[in-house]
């Protein structure tokens, strides 16, 4: 198993957010997550048609009043690949799909992450079928990047419910064919909303 130190969605994603008075950033994070401490791996998804499916739920200061509106938000999946090793070639490819509230939807390449490489030769695809990567295999960051990271900001400013759902998938995309498959752990996902105060 990876041992895995936390840096990312609290240091590294904050989608360029400018905190000031107006405004505050905050993470989402699930009641299992301690900042600071070694996580260990969250979901294995073992064969197709496994899946992993997490509803976040927003109901805090900042979404209760009113002079506050969703500025940004940006939610990041963490995935650990147990068959390969940090600059090691993926050995056994493996196959998802990621919803986000029951759709799928483009993963971005911020401007911020450039300067790791991220997902350096990589274009932007839709989340519907994907040959899955992992937090190590997609930047030169040591501590490990979410490999796929959706803009959800008009999404939660309709809804302060967004759910997350990964499936596992064969190389077709079916769940029952014989066609090849692989397996992944998901370790967590984190949503990252900046609020903006109204100025009157």
């Amino acid at each position: 198993m990876k041992r895995y130190s936390h840096l990312t969605l609290v240091g590294l994603i904050g989608f360029g957010a400018d905190v000031s008075a107006e405004t505050v950033d905050i993470a989402y994070e699930m009641p299992s997550y301690v900042s600071g401490e070694v996580q260990k791996a969250g979901t294995h998804l073992n064969y197709p048609g496994d899946r992993y499916r997490y509803t976040f739920v927003i109901d805090d200061l900042y979404s209760n009043d009113p002079s506050y509106r969703i500025k940004t938000a940006i939610v990041g999946v963490h995935i650990l690949d147990d068959d390969r090793g940090k600059n090691a070639q993926d050995n056994e490819h493996e196959w998802g799909r990621i919803l986000i509230n029951e759709k799928p939807q483009h993963w971005i390449k911020p401007s911020y992450l450039k300067e790791f490489d991220y997902h350096h030769e990589d274009k932007e695809e839709l989340s519907n079928l994907m040959e899955i990567q992992d937090d190590f295999e997609i930047s030169s960051f040591e501590g490990g990047i979410p490999p796929y990271i959706f803009d959800v900001t008009s999404t939660s400013e309709k809804n302060r419910m967004l759910t997350i759902e990964v499936i596992n998938l064969r190389e077709d995309g079916s769940i029952n064919s014989d066609s090849n498959y692989g397996n992944f752990t998901i370790l967590r996902v984190g949503y990252r909303v900046t609020w903006e105060k109204d100025v009157k």
